[in-house]
């Protein structure tokens, strides 16, 4: 809708304006890397439809999470990242698609944690003893309850925090159906807590194997 109306604009004769015809090529362009965005992100989901596409190798907690944690305090180094780090644990999954996680969460945590505010990963073994408890927590804005059910539906948005999480800040409401989809494909599990005011913390379950 946005770019139909600006070309309509331009095609009434706007063009004969530079500076008016500027400001409509640059918010149609803001409106194409949207779509952009969008359709990589669906490509994402799409290609989670089937185990097939996992390239699960061996992989040692302590090493994911001290490879991983510097690109986080590159992402917003005005928050204070702590790694809570767990036992000595090695887990078989894809690389690729657990950074893609741990991006999407810290990236979303960033989003709705102000400047100064602590943000921490880590992970411990679980309750059950086949697997591991990996988590993203944050004392941010917080989720209203009633959004808590719907977080990871795509294209929710919710009224306290949002689930905004796409690489250029202009959000999708994808990201946390994609943390979602790629944990569920290692045979994982995703939860979610959540206080208003207080902070969030995401916690993963992935299985040993």
């Amino acid at each position: 809708t946005a770019l139909q109306g600006s070309l309509e604009v331009l095609l009434r004769g706007v063009q004969d304006d530079p500076a008016a015809a500027a400001r409509l090529i640059q918010g149609m362009y803001r409106e194409v890397t949207k779509l952009s965005h969008l359709c990589e992100r669906l490509l994402d989901l799409s290609r989670l439809e089937g185990v097939g596409s996992l390239h699960k190798q061996p992989i040692a907690m302590g090493d994911f999470f001290k490879s991983f944690l510097p690109q986080l305090e590159r992402l917003a180094p005005d928050r204070d990242w702590t790694l809570d780090t767990g036992p000595h644990v090695t887990l078989q999954f894809d690389p690729e698609m657990f950074r893609q996680v741990f991006f999407n969460l810290a990236q979303n945590a960033v989003q709705h944690t102000p400047p100064g505010g602590h943000i921490a990963v880590g992970w411990r073994l679980a309750a059950r003893p086949e697997g591991v408890t990996l988590y993203v927590s944050d004392d941010g804005k917080g989720i209203d309850p009633e959004d808590l059910p719907h977080v990871f539906e795509p294209f929710f948005r919710g009224r306290t925090r949002g689930t905004e999480t796409a690489r250029s800040g202009s959000g999708t409401g994808l990201g946390l159906s994609i943390v979602k989809a790629i944990v569920t494909a290692h045979g994982g599990k995703v939860e979610i807590e959540s206080t208003p005011g207080e902070g969030t913390r995401i916690i993963l379950f992935v299985p040993f194997g």
